[in-house]
């Protein structure tokens, strides 16, 4: 991503989520009053936090077909088709000098007729395959595919032509150039920046709207006073929006939370409230933003 748009997303962002994150912290619906019992509140958290997830993944597979895979690593993007490019060059230097090596196999008498024509097919079978992947969606997968077939052509070529190697050394070269760069960006950090706004932001207005706060599904109570009385709510949206593992890991902790206090090993339910609940998630969700997506 372009460190102007980075600069745009991040300050966008940022504003959007803190506004976000106040407005449902003030004017939440009432928190699990429309749910029966603390499991159902935290079955559709889960559920919430899976459905964000699928979302998500899925507004990147329609934006990897209309776009890019590497979108908006736009540079990435110029970069891959500059090298697509210039293989496309290599491989019509390979064909012009692998025709011209079967005809003059065919003119010394060195080759039958029905050689050049089996190799000829063959080579126009490979070519028919290469031009179908450019075809395909761009991707790392498309390229590796390309990559592959490119190099499965040349070997063809070296092992049916006499001393033909010597003919596509540059092809290989930009085979291998471009297998490595595809391979250097397996991840894409612009996206993952935008799937962590979009999923909390997305969490946000689920917890709001239909009142949800796992602190006091687990622990009970009732909301605080004040103008931000529902900030449990909020803090809720939040996990929801870091996706399935993260949101499962926090039930699991505060629940456990729940059953050592339950057995006298540390201070009553009164001390932890929703005050506790958001210390524990401040000192948590940091390590678990690298298990989003």
């Amino acid at each position: 991503m372009e460190p102007k748009l980075m600069r745009t997303v991040v300050f966008a962002g940022t504003l959007l989520l803190l506004a976000g994150f106040l407005i449902v912290a003030a004017c939440s619906v009432e928190p699990n009053k429309s749910l029966a019992g603390s499991a159902a509140v935290l079955a559709v958290i889960a559920a919430a936090a899976v459905g964000i997830e699928r979302f998500i993944e899925g507004i990147w597979t329609v934006v990897g077909q209309v776009k890019n895979a590497w979108w908006p690593f736009n540079v990435i993007s110029t970069q891959v088709d500059g090298l697509v490019t210039d293989l496309d060059k290599q491989l019509a230097t390979v064909y012009a000098r692998a025709g011209e090596s079967m005809a003059k196999l065919t003119i010394a008498g060195d080759w039958t007729a029905d050689q050049t024509t089996a190799l000829n097919a063959d080579l126009d079978a490979a070519k028919k395959r290469i031009e179908e992947l450019k075809k395909l969606a761009p991707n790392n997968q498309r390229v590796t595919l390309l990559a592959a077939s490119a190099f499965q052509t040349i070997a063809m070529l070296e092992a049916k032509i006499p001393d033909f190697s010597s003919s596509v050394g540059i092809a290989n070269q930009a085979v291998a150039g471009l297998t490595d760069f595809v391979g250097s960006f397996r991840e894409n950090p612009g996206r993952r920046l935008i799937s962590i706004y979009a999923g909390a932001l997305l969490g946000l207005v689920i917890s709001g709207l239909v009142g949800l706060d796992i602190f006091q599904a687990v622990f009970g109570g009732e909301p605080g006073a004040g103008l931000f009385k529902y900030v449990g709510v909020a803090i809720t949206g939040l996990i929801i929006g870091l996706g399935s593992n993260p949101t499962h890991d926090v039930i699991g902790v505060l629940q456990e939370i729940k059953k050592s206090r339950a057995a006298g090993n540390e201070a009553g339910p009164e001390d932890l409230g929703v005050a506790g609940g958001r210390g524990m998630f401040a000192a948590g969700a940091g390590s678990q933003l690298r298990r989003f997506r």
